[in-house]
């Protein structure tokens, strides 16, 4: 049985964000900021992309490791108000007179409030002890094949991602390919870090940074897709007909279009 560099780098990543999250969640009180929120949930995304890794890695304990429906229920909430709360950052950008700008913020005030409701729940209802016995677990993991490196599985499974990528960006690239993609990426940039041991940190930057860019542009497109649905709920909801409203989001489309002109290539990067 081996225990090799890339799998104690993967534990030790593990181990930091459990601790991050652990702590967090301990010591958060009431305390609902952007920022926190938004390293959980970070914290919470990379650990989830380690736990299918592992569970890749180790088929075999993998109905031991992969237990995600610890974390998933905060994690879903605390996602919902990190949308919220990068809503109401925009909203106070957009170009619309101080009434109705002050009856988004209402609206969006009023969902955080019920959204932090259902946060606090989640998190009283937070399995500790199984996330204690999930790391536990995962610190004995320990590599025992022999036709097989770390280094080998650890580049076929990102390959895979990459793969699934080249295959969206020579077809169709509607709403659904494009979240699709995103998530790829996301879990590709959890896990790219791990090979710097494996291929040396030169070639693994360079992979990084071409997914990250990639991400970047379609993180844009979906901040542009979330105001877009929540201005148009908004309108319906309240039954609004009105030419600022007509002007932002014939602004947000241009804006949609001229993004979607920059992922096909961004993405087609990501395989070179």
């Amino acid at each position: 049985m081996r225990q090799t560099e890339t799998l104690r780098n993967i534990k030790k990543a593990y181990r930091k964000r459990a601790d991050l999250i652990g702590n967090i969640l301990a010591d958060y009180g009431n305390d609902h900021d952007v920022e926190t929120i938004h390293r959980l949930r970070v914290a919470m995304k990379k650990n989830r992309a380690v736990i299918a890794l592992l569970s890749s890695l180790f088929p075999e304990r993998s109905d031991e490791i992969k237990r995600w429906k610890i974390f998933k229920k905060v994690f879903r909430c605390a996602g919902e108000m990190r949308e919220t709360q990068l809503l109401l950052t925009r909203v106070k950008e957009l170009p619309l007179d101080r009434k109705i700008r002050a009856q988004l913020r209402h609206e969006l005030e009023s969902e955080l409030k019920r959204q932090k409701g259902k946060f606090d729940h989640a998190v009283d209802q937070f399995d500790e002890k199984g996330d204690r016995k999930l790391l536990r677990k995962i610190h004995l993991l320990k590599w025992e094949r022999k036709k097989e490196t770390p280094k080998h599985a650890l580049e076929k499974y990102s390959n895979g991602f990459l793969e699934k990528i080249r295959k969206m960006v020579s077809g169709k690239l509607g709403e659904e390919e494009l979240h699709e993609a995103r998530k790829h990426l996301k879990v590709l940039l959890a896990i790219i870090p791990f090979m710097d041991c494996e291929n040396g940190k030169e070639s693994s930057r360079a992979v990084y940074s071409k997914i990250e860019h990639a991400a970047e542009v379609l993180g844009q497109w979906h901040d542009g897709q979330v105001m877009k649905l929540f201005l148009r709920r908004f309108m319906r909801k309240n039954k609004i007909r009105d030419r600022q409203f007509d002007n932002i989001l014939s602004n947000l489309d241009r804006a949609d279009k001229a993004m979607r002109k920059k992922i096909r290539p961004a993405l087609g990067k990501t395989g070179r």
